[in-house]
């Protein structure tokens, strides 16, 4: 008790510091002509001017990140329909994704374009990304639909250890195609860096989302085993089926001694093995 009454006290006096001082961090002031400054603007203002100089230069860059989303989508429905992916969790996320950023864009956040804008159609088109004249800014459809199929990528990793090829395209989206999206767009100056950061969130909540929605299609309509979604925020209840959290990981180890001794008062026990728990009955 004594330590945690400490530790609010010393919460509220770092909080009260912050508000007055703003920990001694320089503020920085715009112009009268400025409604925002963006640093990864000023970082890749050359890269900005080689581009508007070599617009093939831009559209085999353009070009190279759509076929690398369009290889992807397919790769994740052929896998859906070989039944190695047994959910439809990313298509509702997608849905779910491209939907809050329509009425983002179109009814609550219509940002104009900056000086450099350099993003246009490359010559080829796409079967994800799309290349209409909008204003589209807030918030980043590459990089919520990237989180999307990283989720994806991590689940089929966990759903198929054995298959090396989904940990690779996991840590190649991760490690790689992330980086790149936010430097080619921040080049064409398509995104603020707001954009990208909110996109990643929009992606990873939707997918949760969709982890819980996917139960009316996966289980009622499609008739599947609920154990058989492999579920990376959730849990599929095994009564039910319906996206639940991993109930195990919310008590404590002298908890999970005292519902052994329960089981076992019923005949029931539990067998520890590596990273999970199964229950059976004695013979």
């Amino acid at each position: 008790l004594a330590a945690r009454a400490f530790f609010a006290a010393a919460f509220l006096i770092v909080l009260v510091y912050n508000s007055t001082s703003n920990f001694g961090v320089k503020k920085n002031i715009l112009g009268p002509d400025e409604c925002l400054k963006d640093k990864t603007f000023e970082w890749t203002e050359n890269l900005n001017s080689y581009f508007l100089d070599n617009l093939a230069a831009r559209d085999w860059v353009i070009m190279f990140n759509s076929f690398w989303f369009d290889m992807t989508i397919c790769a994740i429905l052929f896998l859906y329909r070989l039944d190695k992916l047994q959910s439809t969790t990313f298509v509702i996320a997608l849905m779910i994704s491209a939907g809050m950023k329509t009425v983002t864009q179109t009814a609550l956040l219509t940002m104009g374009r900056v000086r450099g804008y350099n993003y246009f159609f490359p010559g080829l088109y796409s079967a994800i990304v799309s290349y209409h004249d909008i204003l589209d800014f807030y918030y980043s459809g590459h990089f919520a639909t990237s989180a999307i199929l990283i989720c994806t990528l991590y689940s089929l990793a966990k759903q198929h250890p054995q298959v090396k090829m989904f940990r690779w395209l996991f840590f190649a989206w991760l490690a790689f195609k992330l980086p790149y999206i936010w430097l080619y767009m921040t080049a064409l100056r398509t995104h603020y860096i707001i954009d990208f950061a909110s996109g990643l969130c929009f992606g990873i909540i939707a997918f949760m989302v969709a982890e819980q929605l996917s139960y009316f299609i996966d289980v009622l309509l499609l008739g599947r085993r609920a154990q058989q979604r492999t579920m990376i925020f959730f849990k599929a209840c095994p009564s039910c089926g319906w996206s639940v959290n991993h109930g195990r990981d919310l008590i404590d180890n002298q908890e999970k001694e005292a519902q052994v001794k329960v089981l076992g008062l019923r005949g029931l026990q539990y067998i520890r093995v590596p990273s999970q728990w199964k229950d059976h009955k004695d013979d």
